[in-house]
């Protein structure tokens, strides 16, 4: 807070909930992909349509083995979900369309 202030906090708050929000409808329009659930602030969970958690999971894990992204694994309603969240100090839209391309590249071979 001393560092940013309250209207830099805010600022920064913002533009990570725009550029979740930029995600989230990225998701939305790929019919190979749904929402696990809605987005909460810079939080955006989604699953691949129709995986199983087991395929769900090792997509996820691949993301992270290539190295270039980091995404959260987590459940809710028993159903195995990717968490992405695009909120860190010098976060860009830029970076969350740089991961969106990465994601559909990945699935493109994953789920042949």
């Amino acid at each position: 807070l001393q560092s940013y202030g309250l209207e830099g906090i805010r600022s920064v708050i913002r533009r990570h909930i725009t550029i979740a929000t930029t995600f989230e409808e990225r998701v939305k329009q790929d019919n190979r992909f749904e929402l696990a659930c809605g987005r909460l602030f810079g939080l955006v969970c989604l699953r691949f349509r129709g995986a199983t958690n087991q395929q769900t999971s090792d997509f996820c894990a691949e993301i992270n083995k290539r190295g270039q992204f980091h995404l959260g694994p987590g459940e809710i309603e028993g159903k195995t979900m990717i968490r992405v969240v695009p909120c860190y100090q010098y976060a860009e839209e830029s970076h969350i369309l740089s991961l969106w391309k990465h994601l559909n590249e990945v699935a493109d071979a994953f789920f042949k």
